[in-house]
């Protein structure tokens, strides 16, 4: 038997048909903006050793580009120390049906959208995902001159394999380029396309470039 990576649309089934309203919109969210997991939950657990930059409920905006509306988030970037970045997704159901009932989860108050840690997510996803997994390509794993390479490896789906899912979707299906890529998923220009990472200051809010990519209905 070998390993294949399921479809988006098994992956969308899969979150769909969770009960807990909570945790559903959370990985909704967590697909669609293809954000980390401590960018999206309000706490950490105490033996977490990460920092925590959850979004609340004050961070999204409605703003209209070629004639559709967006919905904006603004997310802090958590391996860039919490730097800014806007995420766009289309409101229209015409793009993306999901959308609208993550936007009535921000009510304008600076509180957490998702009041609980990575670990609630983590016992829904182990159920939820049964059974899917995703491919890891080789890494270097350790600092510097103690560097252990990891091979490839396939690793059971679970919250943060979402951003994989959605990079995959974002590349092959909407046509992304690397800048494109670097911008909605807050790497650096070096990481998504070989260039200076100082050039990637410049283009943190220019979701306007990616947008209309993403006008486009699902199959």
């Amino acid at each position: 038997m070998f390993n294949e990576e399921p479809s988006i649309k098994q992956v969308r089934v899969a979150i769909e048909n969770i009960a807990q309203a909570d945790v559903r919109t959370c990985l909704q969210f967590i697909l669609l903006t293809g954000c980390r997991i401590s960018e999206a939950v309000g706490y950490k657990s105490p033996k977490d050793d990460t920092t925590n930059y959850g979004i609340t409920r004050d961070r999204v905006e409605i703003h209209e580009h070629i004639g559709e509306e967006a919905a904006v988030f603004r997310l802090r970037t958590a391996k860039r120390k919490g730097r800014p970045r806007f995420c766009a997704i289309p409101l229209s159901s015409n793009y993306e049906v999901w959308t609208r009932e993550i936007v009535k989860m921000f009510d304008g108050s600076p509180g957490p959208v998702w009041p609980f840690t990575r670990q609630k997510l983590h016992g829904v996803c182990v159920k939820a995902f049964d059974g899917m997994v995703y491919p890891i390509t080789k890494y270097l794993q350790g600092e510097k001159e103690n560097w252990t390479l990891i091979d490839e490896h396939w690793k059971p789906a679970r919250a943060h394999a979402l951003r994989h899912f959605r990079a995959s979707e974002l590349s092959n299906f909407y046509g992304f380029d690397a800048q494109d890529l670097s911008m909605f998923l807050g790497w650096t220009m070096g990481t998504g396309q070989n260039m200076p990472s100082v050039a990637d200051r410049y283009i943190t809010q220019r979701w306007q470039r990616y947008f209309p990519k993403l006008l486009k209905m699902r199959r």
